[in-house]
């Protein structure tokens, strides 16, 4: 009689161990389960945060784009100011109008030397020349890429513009075309390294920073992660 008590008591016992088991399996799941949805809201609002600070540069950058042209449409005015000379045929140079007038005041002084003035002006054509020629071969390239991108607008196209303004030092340009750029391939690192360097070089560091962290909060390369390094430890 009492083995077959103790029999029933230790049945009640396991039964009640069991049940706490499946008891504390519920609370660990529950508890798993909350924590879960905590760390995805938290994944959610990170994004949402690095989306507004991507929006507020764009803001800034088409603002700055917009003043860039009202500078730009200036220069344009300002070059119209400017006497062109034909020599041959097939060449075509560019003089300023204070150089035209600093050549004529020295030909009065000697106009009674014709071969002095023969020098005096082969003398300023050789030394425009070099810089004509340079002028004429930067504007073409910069033509057909921008030719080749109104036509295709591909990426390729958009990141050689950014290059190609960066290395002409016209750093607001770079600075546009490398958004373009990152636009079209989002993934790509370049335009964020090109957009950055240029946002330095003009003496806006924390702007370039910031972009290079911003690109790290949702992808990384080695290349922006220690450009962003020599940053900071600029700053330090």
């Amino acid at each position: 009689m009492n083995s077959n008590k103790f029999e029933e008591l230790k049945k009640k016992c396991f039964k009640i161990f069991i049940k706490k088991i499946i008891k504390f399996c519920i609370y660990l799941f529950l508890l798993l389960f909350f924590l879960g949805i905590i760390f995805l809201y938290i994944q959610n609002k990170q994004i949402k945060k690095i989306h507004t600070n991507i929006k507020k540069t764009n803001k800034k950058i088409l603002k700055k784009n917009e003043a860039y042209k009202v500078v730009n449409h200036k220069k344009n005015i300002s070059d119209k100011n400017k006497v062109v000379v034909v020599l041959k045929p097939d060449i075509n140079m560019t003089i300023d109008a204070s150089l035209i007038k600093k050549q004529t005041s020295q030909i009065q002084k000697i106009s009674a030397k014709p071969v002095a003035i023969k020098k005096i002006i082969k003398k300023s054509l050789i030394e425009k020349k070099p810089i004509l020629n340079m002028s004429i071969k930067n504007t073409n390239e910069e033509t057909i890429l921008l030719k080749n991108y109104q036509i295709l607008k591909q990426y390729k196209t958009a990141i050689k513009l950014a290059e190609y303004y960066f290395e002409q030092k016209q750093y607001e340009k770079a600075v546009y075309w490398s958004k373009k750029a990152s636009k079209i391939n989002t993934t790509a690192f370049k335009p964020w390294i090109i957009y950055a360097k240029s946002k330095y070089i003009m003496g806006k560091k924390e702007e370039a920073i910031h972009s290079l962290e911003t690109f790290l909060n949702f992808s990384y390369s080695r290349d922006v992660a220690n450009l962003l390094h020599s940053y900071l430890k600029k700053r330090r």
